[in-house]
């Protein structure tokens, strides 16, 4: 049977570090972090999902999601951050699955996680038919080119 699935909660303050802890014990192992180093080098391939504040001591705003989305391109990651004034729409264009803004609510933390992991499942389920398909595309237009329609 395989072992709990594994969250790593990059956040700087400590209250709010320990709420998400605490809510996320129960369906998985946590792995915390307070600066963006330190998430970075707690991320490894178990990883299920990323808790990730944007406001950190060694980093800040999107070029933090950036930084995480680059380097591990198929974890969901979860925004959580007290920065009203950054853009969520922003912020899942470059790659979040799910935004909160602080104080957030636990069941609203718990449904966010879920809702990232399905979201992200469905999308690694279907990419091989998305690039499928966008193969196809090509060929169909790449024929109407040659014959003129």
């Amino acid at each position: 049977m395989p072992g709990k699935p594994v969250i790593v909660i990059v956040e700087d303050d400590g209250v709010t570090q320990h709420f998400l802890a605490e809510t996320c014990k129960s369906v998985a192992c946590c792995e915390l972090a307070e600066t963006m180093a330190d998430g970075l080098a707690k991320m490894h391939a178990g990883v299920n999902t990323l808790l990730l504040d944007l406001i950190l001591p060694n980093g800040q705003g999107i070029g933090v999601l950036n930084r995480f989305r680059a380097a591990w391109p198929d974890v969901p990651i979860v925004v959580i951050t007290g920065a009203i004034e950054i853009d969520k729409e922003a912020l899942l264009r470059a790659g979040a699955m799910e935004v909160l803004y602080k104080p957030a609510k636990a069941n609203d933390v718990l449904n966010a996680i879920i809702w990232a992991v399905a979201r992200n499942q469905s999308i690694q389920i279907n990419r091989p038919v998305c690039k499928a398909v966008a193969a196809v595309k090509s060929e169909i237009a790449s024929e109407k080119e040659k014959i003129g329609a």
